[in-house]
């Protein structure tokens, strides 16, 4: 984990940590023990529930635990039942920490807030999956024995090394990242996605814009500081289903209308027809499949559109999703002189301008 992530994740597992520690102490009392309660465990105060091996672990490994909530079974009235509630308190209190950092995504929030509340319900996400691994000193060591019968809810102290190394070593080996990794992409599947729209740098050429029910669109033009840029760029995220036949009708109406007209083959591609079907290729591990639609569009003074379409999918998965980047480009004549001439004398028919019936009859 990068110093930068850690710093991101560390707000919202210190939250975490201490409302999960609370939360033990609370359901303890509440079920008719306060063992907790006089040791000073229901309180918000991070420095009550810290751990000195669970900080440790936390800078070593890149996870950590709270100081864990002391029980004494004697007090419950139904032991088993009981402690198994008090135990589970502890994960409950992160997944609604989680679940309430979702909701608040769905608030107009800046980006670093966005990104800071994100990571607080990942955090707590984790917190509360890990915590279900039946490794002393992780809650799941709790929860098990009194859900299994016959197994005692108490592990014994002789054991707790043992533990401690297996999970370390869990970690280090990546078990418990397999463990985790889907429940992270069910995570940030709910997350809503921010529309975040970079405003255009002036006189940016109005055929580029983006609609405005895109989730992200970032604009640039090159050179940056010419007084008479030659490119314009423009970048969108939009959710549409594949083969997002709205988009593509949106973007040939727009260029048509303006008095663009398509190429029949792409200018860097001239084996390639354009605009006319999905290419679909793979990475060079052969674990992703991309799904690309590209056109190239022309007008009157040589100026060229550049429209690609992608999809980007995990093999095994039967479709490529809704999730889609659209990029536009508009290139001056110079950037793509050489393949325009050979594309004209090619293929001349496209550029000659039909006679009108007047015009034909006057020749006659």
């Amino acid at each position: 984990m990068s110093l930068e992530t850690a710093f991101w994740f560390l707000p919202g597992l210190v939250l975490g940590l201490t409302i999960h520690e609370a939360a033990h102490a609370v359901s303890a009392k509440w079920l008719g023990d306060c063992t907790a309660e006089r040791m000073g465990r229901i309180s918000l105060n991070p420095f009550k529930h810290l751990s000195a091996l669970g900080t440790l672990a936390l800078i070593f490994l890149g996870f950590g635990w709270g100081k864990p909530v002391l029980v004494n079974l004697y007090n419950f009235r139904k032991p088993k039942f009981y402690y198994l509630l008090s135990s589970l308190a502890g994960p409950a209190a992160n997944l609604v920490i989680a679940a309430a950092m979702l909701g608040v995504l769905h608030l107009p929030l800046g980006p670093l807030w966005r990104r800071g509340i994100l990571y607080a319900g990942l955090i707590n996400l984790i917190l509360a999956v890990v915590n279900l691994v039946p490794v002393p000193p992780l809650d799941g060591s709790k929860i098990w024995p009194c859900l299994i019968p016959g197994m005692r809810p108490t592990a014994s102290r002789r054991w707790s090394i043992i533990w401690l190394v297996l999970l370390i070593v869990s970690l280090k080996t990546g078990a418990i990242g397999r463990l985790l990794e889907p429940v992270l992409d069910f995570g940030l599947g709910l997350v809503p996605r921010a529309k975040i729209h970079m405003a255009p740098p002036e006189a940016f050429p109005e055929i580029l814009l983006a609609s405005a029910d895109v989730l992200e669109a970032y604009y640039w033009m090159e050179p940056e500081d010419g007084a008479e840029p030659n490119e314009f760029g423009a970048c969108w995220e939009s959710v549409e289903p594949y083969p997002a036949n709205r988009t593509i009708s949106t973007l040939q109406n727009r260029l048509a209308q303006a008095g663009w007209r398509r190429l029949e083959y792409l200018l860097d591609e001239p084996n390639r027809p354009g605009g006319k079907e999905w290419a679909i290729s793979r990475d060079e591990e052969g674990s992703v499949q991309y799904h690309r639609w590209t056109e190239h569009w022309i007008n009157d003074l040589d100026q060229v559109v550049f429209i690609e379409l992608e999809y980007m999918i995990a093999l095994g998965e039967e479709d490529p999703g809704n999730e889609m980047e659209v990029c536009l480009l508009l290139l001056e004549p110079c950037k793509m002189r050489e393949e325009l001439d050979l594309y004209k004398k090619s293929r001349p028919q496209e550029f000659t301008t039909p006679k009108s019936d007047n015009e034909s009859s006057q020749g006659g």
